[in-house]
C-alpha cells in the first residue's frame, strides 16, 4: 500500500509555515481520494490528515474551527481503533482551549492541569508509529510551553527527538522543527530568569537555546526544511547577542530577520528586534536601541508567548528610563515580575501534585482491575461475578440468561501434556466465549475449569441454542484437544445466583449424558421460564 505518511508531513509543514490555504486544499484532495478509494483505504491516515487540518486553522487563529477539526479527529481516531491519534485529537482539543484564554489570564485552572496530566498518561509509546508518535510529544510539549512550565514541556520535546533520531528519513522536517522546539522553550525560560535577575540560570538556558538553534540551523539543507534552518539561523543570531561585538549581533539579527521576511515569514520578527535591542544597548546605541524595542512591541502577535511578550514591553520600559534618567517608573514593573516568577512556580508545584494524583488514580484502577480479573484468562474472576450479580439486583428486572461452562477431564490433559497444555485450553475457552460476548453480556472464570456466561441478549425459549452454540464454538476452537460441557437456565436478572445454580446441575446432567457439543437446559418447575422458580431440572434435548 502507498505510504501518504510524507504528503502529510508535507502538508503538515505549508500549514506551519504560512501556506495555510495550499495546506486546507491539499487536505481536501487528499480526503477526496481515500473516499474515492474505499473506508478501508484511508483509515490509517485520515486522522492524520485531520489533524493537518486542525494545525492550519490553529495558525490562522480561528481556534474555534481547529476544535471542531479537533472533535472529527477524535472521532475518526476512536472509530479506527487508533489510540495514538485518539489522544492527539484530545491535545489539539486542549491546545485551543488554552490558546483561546485571554494573555493576561497565565494562571491554567486545575481542570486544565488535570487534562493534560490525563492526556500526558494517554501518550502512545515512542515504539509505535513515529510520526503519531511525534506529533502526540510535540503536542503536549506545545501545550506545556503555553502555559509556562518549561520543565514539563522539554522532557516531551527530547522524547520526540528521540524518535526522530530512528526515523531520520520520513522525519527529516521534524528533525528542524524539533531543535526550533526546544531552542524557543529554553529562550523563553531565560527571559524569565532574566526579568527576575536570576542571570546565572538565565545564562544556562541561552546556552541551551542557542545549542538547539545551531543544530536546527546546521540540518540537512533541503527544499522543504529551508525556510525552519532560516529561522534556526535567527534565533542562533539572537542568542548570540550577550557575547561579541554587540554592533556586529544587531546587523547579524537584521540580515537574518531579513531573509525570513523575503520568504514571507514575519511571525519572529518581534523576537529578533527585541534582541536587536538589547544588542544596541550593550553598545550604548540606546535612542536605536528603544526604536528597536517600540517595533519589538509592534509586532507583537496575538498568540505570543507570554514570556516574549513580557521580555518585550519591559525592554522597552527598561530603555525609555535609561533615556529619561528616571528609575521610580520601572518598581510596579519589577515587583510585578517577581509576582508572576512565584506564581509559575506555584502552578509548577500544582501540576506536579496533578500529575502525581492522576498516575496513582490510574494505577488504583490498575489494581482494582487485576483484583476482578482472572490472571491466566483475562475474563472476569469470581469477584468480578458477584460485582455483577449484584449490579443486576439493583437494577430493572430484566430476563437474563445463564451458561455454566466445565472442561471434561482438565485433569487427565493436565497429567498427559503438562499444566501449560491445561492452561492454553483455558485461555482458549475464556477467548471462544468472549468473542461471543455482546456490551451487555458477561465472561468469567469461576475457577478451576468452570466459566459462567450471562446474557441479557437472548434469555428465555432460544437460549437453549445459544448453549449449544457456545459448546460448538468452543469445540471448534479446542481442536480436539478438551470437550466441555455446557448446562444452561433462563429467568429474572435479580434470581442469578438461582439460575447458575440451575445451569450447573444442567451441565452435570450434560456430562453425565455424554453429550458433547449439546447442552443441557433447566426446565423450570413453574410454566414460564421467566418465572425464576427452579423447583426441579432435567435435562432436554435443544
Amino acid at each position: 500500500m502507498h505510504d501518504r505518511r510524507p504528503e502529510v508531513i508535507e502538508l503538515l509543514r505549508q500549514a506551519q509555515s504560512g501556506a495555510t490555504d495550499r495546506a486546507l486544499a491539499g487536505v481536501e484532495a487528499a480526503l477526496l481520494r481515500i473516499a474515492d478509494e474505499g473506508a478501508s483505504a484511508g483509515e490509517d491516515i485520515r486522522p492524520a490528515l485531520l489533524y493537518v487540518r486542525g494545525i492550519a486553522y490553529h495558525c490562522l487563529g480561528d481556534h474555534r474551527a481547529a476544535a471542531i477539526v479537533a472533535e472529527h479527529l477524535t472521532q475518526a481516531a476512536r472509530s479506527a481503533g487508533n489510540a495514538a491519534w485518539l489522544c492527539i485529537g484530545q491535545l489539539l482539543a486542549l491546545l485551543q482551549k488554552i490558546a483561546a484564554e485571554p494573555t493576561s489570564d497565565l494562571s491554567p485552572g486545575d481542570a486544565m492541569l488535570q487534562d493534560l496530566a490525563a492526556a500526558e498518561a494517554d501518550l502512545p509509546g515512542p515504539d509505535g508509529e513515529p510520526l503519531a508518535a511525534v506529533t502526540a510529544y510535540a503536542g503536549i510539549g506545545r501545550c506545556y510551553m503555553i502555559l509556562r512550565l518549561y520543565e514539563f514541556a522539554q522532557p516531551h520535546f527530547e522524547a520526540a527527538v528521540d524518535v526522530i533520531a530512528v526515523n531520520p528519513q520520513l522525519l527529516r522536517v521534524s528533525a528542524v522543527t524539533m531543535q526550533l522546539n526546544l531552542a524557543e522553550l529554553h529562550a523563553c525560560w531565560a527571559m524569565e530568569l532574566r526579568r527576575v535577575d536570576r542571570v546565572a540560570e538565565a545564562a544556562e538556558q541561552e546556552a541551551a537555546a542557542l545549542r538547539h538553534a545551531l543544530l536546527a540551523e546546521g540540518q540537512p539543507a533541503l527544499e522543504e526544511t529551508d525556510a525552519y534552518r532560516a529561522k534556526g539561523s535567527l534565533l542562533a543570531a539572537c542568542l548570540s547577542v550577550h557575547d561579541g561585538d554587540p554592533l556586529h549581533a544587531a546587523q547579524r539579527i537584521r540580515d537574518c530577520s531579513a531573509r525570513l521576511v523575503g520568504r514571507g515569514q514575519r511571525s519572529d520578527e518581534s523576537f529578533a528586534r527585541l534582541y536587536e535591542a538589547r544588542a544596541l544597548a550593550r553598545a550604548h546605541r540606546l535612542p536605536e536601541a528603544l526604536d528597536a524595542a517600540r517595533q519589538a512591541c509592534s509586532a507583537l502577535p496575538t498568540d505570543a508567548p507570554p514570556a516574549l511578550t513580557a521580555a518585550a514591553l519591559h525592554c522597552r520600559a527598561q530603555l525609555v528610563v535609561q533615556v529619561a534618567s528616571d528609575g521610580e517608573i520601572m518598581a510596579y514593573g519589577d515587583y510585578l515580575a517577581l509576582v508572576l516568577a512565584d506564581q509559575r512556580e506555584r502552578t509548577l508545584d500544582l501540576a506536579r501534585s496533578v500529575q502525581l494524583l492522576e498516575r496513582l488514580r490510574r494505577e488504583r484502577e490498575r489494581i482494582q482491575q487485576l483484583a476482578y480479573t482472572d490472571a491466566l484468562t483475562g475474563v472476569g474472576n469470581r469477584h468480578a461475578f458477584h460485582r455483577y450479580v449484584e449490579e443486576l439486583a439493583g437494577g430493572p428486572e430484566d430476563a437474563v440468561g445463564v451458561a455454566v461452562i466445565d472442561v471434561d477431564d482438565l485433569k487427565l490433559a493436565n497429567d498427559w501434556r503438562g499444566h501449560e497444555a491445561g492452561d492454553e485450553i483455558l485461555r482458549v475457552i475464556a477467548a471462544s466465549l468472549m468473542s461471543r460476548a455482546g456490551p451487555r453480556d458477561f465472561v468469567a472464570r469461576l475457577g478451576g475449569d468452570e466459566f459462567v456466561f450471562v446474557s441479557l441478549r437472548r434469555p428465555g425459549p432460544d437460549f437453549g441454542a445459544v448453549g449449544d452454540e457456545i459448546a460448538s464454538s468452543v469445540a471448534s476452537a479446542l481442536h480436539g484437544r478438551a470437550s466441555v460441557s455446557v448446562g444452561v437456565a433462563d429467568g429474572r436478572a435479580g434470581d442469578v445466583v438461582g439460575l447458575l445454580h440451575s445451569a450447573d446441575l444442567a451441565m452435570y446432567e450434560a456430562k453425565r449424558a455424554g453429550r458433547a457439543g449439546r447442552a443441557g437446559r433447566a426446565v423450570p418447575a413453574a410454566s414460564t421460564p421467566s418465572s425464576g422458580a427452579h423447583g426441579r431440572v432435567e435435562v432436554e434435548r435443544v
